[in-house]
């Protein structure tokens, strides 16, 4: 799918630009958090940081590689069978996924992100930690008006799938005018404490 807001993404910086020859910087989603609400892993021992970092970028490339048609294979591979089986289980597999990791760029509320997932009118969102975090239902609520915004789809469900070694769990988030709210000022506080210095 082609979406209506250019963005260019470069994968070494982890950096969202408009444009790939102006280089205008875009803040993407974990930025914009940062910010507003300060440094979420404060406190967390690095090594065990940077293994959670190294599993959850193995797996997502894992998991996409499988949604494109490929093997999969990675260093991880319970992680891996348990999204095959999440699949299964929500009735998706071997079904077309109409978005997969496509960074994309929101002009109305300027930020970017990754949406992991779209199928029909459902967002899915991957995470390897199995504990829930308040933020997805932020992250979630970005990547919906991301998408809505780009190809003018509504987005009626929002699931995060938490994929273990041995097992997988969903949340959904539902609340969809308090999460809005709550992202909308998330951005605008980003949006003063950047630019009305």
């Amino acid at each position: 799918m082609i979406a209506k807001n250019k963005v260019w993404f470069d994968e070494d910086s982890h950096s969202y630009y408009s444009d790939k020859e102006q280089a205008r910087l875009v803040p993407g989603y974990s930025g914009i958090i940062k910010e507003v609400l300060g440094d979420q892993f404060l406190g967390i021992p690095l090594a065990v940081l940077e293994n959670a970092r190294d599993r959850g970028i193995a797996v997502h490339k894992a998991t996409e590689e499988i949604d494109r048609g490929g093997s999969g294979l990675c260093l991880y591979p319970g992680h891996v069978l348990q999204w095959v089986r999440f699949k299964r289980d929500f009735g998706i597999e071997g079904k077309k996924f109409d978005l997969i990791e496509q960074p994309l760029l929101s002009m109305k509320y300027w930020f970017c992100g990754t949406p992991d997932r779209i199928i029909g009118d459902t967002l899915i969102d991957i995470k390897t930690p199995m504990k829930q975090n308040k933020l997805y239902r932020l992250q979630t609520m970005a990547y919906k008006l991301l998408y809505e915004e780009n190809f003018g789809i509504r987005i009626n469900k929002r699931l995060v799938v938490h994929l273990g070694e041995s097992c997988y769990k969903t949340s959904e988030y539902k609340e969809d005018d308090l999460d809005f709210a709550y992202w909308e000022a998330i951005v605008k506080t980003f949006k003063f404490k950047m630019f009305e210095k």
